[in-house]
């Protein structure tokens, strides 16, 4: 279903930002064995419970592309996939992958990420995702409630998950980016994310995220 999806947005939505939808499968085939390639020695024990998570899971792309991985090099692990979407359509394909490959529907949500951490406690073992461009969440352009609940949790340091500082409110990916640390586990955590040049300037952010790595 997830294929179908895509090859109807690569044929009529030319015009939609990079990674709106989905992301290459080829793209996330690279992402995931970057992150298998060292230092995941524990992923081949018998029974081993692996989490998964992408925050903008679109159609779910990567996490079935991840799940497919590991089961490849370890049929008796136990990946369990977690997702947040704020795209009605992506979201109902991506629940429907999930419940084909036996996952729980609890773990794959209607929700914007900028807004919520549908899974509080819970530590990833991997996070894949590939976040918005230059998608604002402040101001009159930001999405009714984003800026609000951004703010909210920022007022949390580093209880929350902006501890770091916020970038401009023209761009949320930094705030991706922060997030994802929040969410890897804090012993063998391992995260692969697609951004473009942005964050690279994004300097007294990025300063302070030297310290959380």
């Amino acid at each position: 279903m997830g294929y179908i999806f895509e090859k109807l947005i690569r044929k009529f939505s030319e015009n939609a930002e990079a990674g709106d939808h989905y992301t290459g499968r080829d793209i996330i085939k690279t992402m995931v064995n970057i992150l298998l390639a060292e230092g995941c020695d524990d992923i081949f024990d018998d029974g081993k419970v692996i989490t998964i998570l992408d925050q903008a899971c679109g159609t779910g792309g990567m996490l079935s592309t991840s799940y497919n991985f590991i089961k490849r090099y370890n049929p008796n692990a136990d990946v369990r996939l977690f997702g947040q979407e704020n795209n009605p359509e992506s979201y109902s394909i991506c629940l429907a992958e999930m419940l084909i490959k036996k996952q729980s529907a609890e773990n794959i949500r209607y929700q914007d990420t900028m807004k919520a951490d549908c899974f509080k406690g819970t530590k990833m073992r991997f996070v894949l995702e590939n976040p918005p461009f230059g998608q604002p969440w402040g101001g009159k352009d930001a999405k009714p409630g984003v800026e609000e609940a951004v703010n909210e949790e920022y007022k949390k340091g580093f209880d929350g998950r902006w501890g770091a500082g916020l970038p401009s409110s023209g761009d949320m990916q930094m705030l991706f980016l922060q997030s994802a640390v929040d969410k890897m586990d804090d012993d063998l955590g391992s995260c692969a994310i697609i951004e473009n040049g942005s964050p690279l300037f994004r300097r007294r952010v990025i300063r302070k995220l030297k310290l959380i790595f």
